[in-house]
């Protein structure tokens, strides 16, 4: 488990001693699996005031499962990266990955134009085809009742768009997707607090912080807990191999449905603490967390 210590009260800091900041430590993930790995790394020590930045880092990869003799690989199409605060919120405008929109937004849509011209104007059309550069041109003479042919004309244009793996959500959270995988599973770094340790400061949008925190004002104590959860219908599993065999059985793989109920239920097991009742019946599962503690320093001359 990676937890680190509770800072002792007579530490040394770099900030004078009635400078009123946060003390902070953190309580990693207690049962880590291998379909993710949460990091949330302590702020600087002693040189935040009642506002300060928050990292994290966040990566997915594929997982084996043993059911009975049947070796399995698991693997998630999304996720949710969950905030829960106590004596602190995080500000809704610094999310990682917000966009606000402008008050007054324009959308380029994809357009097709359509054109027909009788039979006496096609070579003209032809002729010209090249005003259409860049775009489909299909010409097509159909012969209508009246005996006039028609030349039918298309231009279409397409635009591309940016898609996001990291898509803020309400009430602090984030969803995790992944568009250009083989398989759309998770795989790979998703979040990163690379950030926080660069000698300059960094113009790429991957070394931002994952949200400011604000500490409320009369809090003497305040807690930060990132939550990874899924939901079993996104679990993707794959067969591999029967013990002791070439092949699988595929008897197994043939009722779904059943068998994602017992790769979650599995997924669950390994990820909750040793003897807690997880509640199996919510819609997304709580597969690990990780936890920032802060502690305020007392002004001088009130210790």
């Amino acid at each position: 488990m990676d937890t680190e210590e509770m800072p002792s009260e007579t530490a040394e800091h770099a900030e004078p001693q009635d400078a009123e900041v946060f003390d902070f430590w953190v309580t990693g993930n207690p049962n880590p699996i291998e379909l993710f790995e949460l990091s949330f790394p302590r702020p600087p020590q002693g040189t935040w005031r009642e506002r300060f930045d928050i990292r994290a880092d966040v990566r997915f990869a594929y997982m084996m499962l043993k059911f009975d003799d049947v070796f399995v690989r698991i693997a998630t199409r999304s996720a949710r990266l969950s905030s829960t605060c106590s004596g602190c919120a995080l500000l809704p405008h610094s999310l990682f990955g917000s966009r606000p929109l402008p008050s007054r937004n324009t959308l380029v849509v994809q357009e097709k134009q359509v054109r027909e011209a009788g039979v006496s104007g096609a070579a003209q059309v032809q002729g010209k085809a090249g005003i259409f550069q860049g775009a489909d041109v299909s010409a097509s003479l159909d012969a209508k009742a009246s005996g006039e042919a028609k030349l039918h004309i298309e231009k279409q244009g397409s635009r591309e768009e940016t898609v996001s793996r990291v898509v803020p959500r309400p009430h602090g959270a984030w969803d995790f997707i992944e568009p250009d995988g083989a398989d759309g599973c998770l795989d790979g770094d998703y979040l990163t607090s690379r950030g926080q340790y660069l000698d300059a400061p960094s113009s790429d949008p991957a070394d931002l912080p994952l949200a400011i925190v604000q500490a409320n004002g009369d809090a003497n104590e305040l807690k930060v807990e990132l939550a990874i959860e899924i939901e079993p219908k996104d679990i993707v599993f794959h067969r591999l191999k029967h013990e002791g065999n070439v092949r699988a059985p595929k008897s197994w793989f043939q009722r779904e449905r059943i068998n994602v109920e017992l790769v979650a239920r599995r997924l669950i097991e390994l990820a909750a603490p040793v003897g807690t009742d997880p509640d199996r019946s919510r819609v997304r599962l709580k597969l690990g967390t990780s936890t920032l503690h802060g502690r305020r320093r007392p002004l001088a001359g009130k210790l």
